[in-house]
Formats: structure tokens, C-alpha cells, sequence
């Protein structure tokens, strides 16, 4: 990490080097605003597909879903 660097740390499978953690830690306000997008997002898409009946807001809502689930599950920085 670079000194000056924002405390949100992003490690995926498969990127960077070889046995990088597969994790997501992110700071408690960075978790929270990221599910309020995905809560806000998932029920502007069902609302959309209530109002069209298109089944690209339901791909939407279910991407939202999955994003809600992902932020759910992270872990919080442990440096707060």
C-alpha cells in the first residue's frame, strides 16, 4: 500500500500477485454508503419493472442484489 493511499483495500483472486488475499475491507462509512446505492438501486429497479414490465430492470434488481449481498458480507477495516 502507498503512504497516502485511501483505506479501502481490494484484493481479488486472481490479480495482482500469486496468493493475493481474496477479500474486500473497507471503512464502516465506505460499507454503509455502498449498500445504501445498492438498496437504492434494487428498488428503483423493481419499481421500474413494475411500472414497464421490462425484464432489463429485473437483470438490474439482480445485480443490485448480488452488490448488496458483496458490501453485506465484507469485512470492516479493522484500523477503526
Amino acid at each position: 500500500m502507498h503512504p497516502g493511499s485511501p483505506d479501502v483495500h481490494f484484493f481479488a483472486a486472481g490479480l495482482g500477485s500469486p496468493g493475493a488475499e481474496a477479500s474486500v475491507k473497507m471503512t464502516r462509512t465506505a460499507r454503509f454508503l455502498a449498500l445504501a446505492a445498492a438498496t437504492a438501486m434494487f428498488c428503483f429497479s423493481l419499481w421500474s419493472w413494475s411500472r414497464s414490465g421490462d425484464w432489463v430492470a429485473i437483470v438490474f434488481a439482480l445485480g443490485s442484489a448480488a452488490y448488496g449481498i458483496f458490501f453485506f458480507t465484507s469485512s470492516p477495516d479493522e484500523k477503526q
